[in-house]
């Protein structure tokens, strides 16, 4: 978040994040980061994961500087990525993922 923060200069951080334990854990990591810089997010919103159907839970974020997601395979972000660049959003996307064993 510090580099986020500090060298590019976002300011306004919106999360996008599956419903499950995973994407709580994401959100949590985001805020504590934010807190050091007394901040919080912006917007949040969360999907049911494995679904595309994540147009609704853009708008209000993307119209932000930056959007986090989390999730564990493009296919899950694929969607959220299509949809926001068919709306003409483009915002700053960074997703956070984890190595299965």
């Amino acid at each position: 978040m510090d580099g986020v923060w500090d060298k590019l200069g976002y300011r306004k951080i919106g999360v996008i994040y599956p419903e499950d334990a995973f994407g709580t854990a994401v959100l949590g990591g985001v805020t504590e980061a934010l807190k050091a810089h007394s901040a919080e997010p912006v917007k949040v919103a969360s999907y049911e994961r494995q679904t595309a159907n994540v147009a609704a839970r853009l708008t209000p974020c993307a119209r932000r500087s930056a959007s986090r997601g989390g999730g564990r395979s493009s296919e899950h972000r694929a969607p959220i990525l299509k949809q926001s660049h068919a709306k003409r959003l483009k915002p700053l996307f960074l997703t956070v993922s984890f190595v299965a064993r």
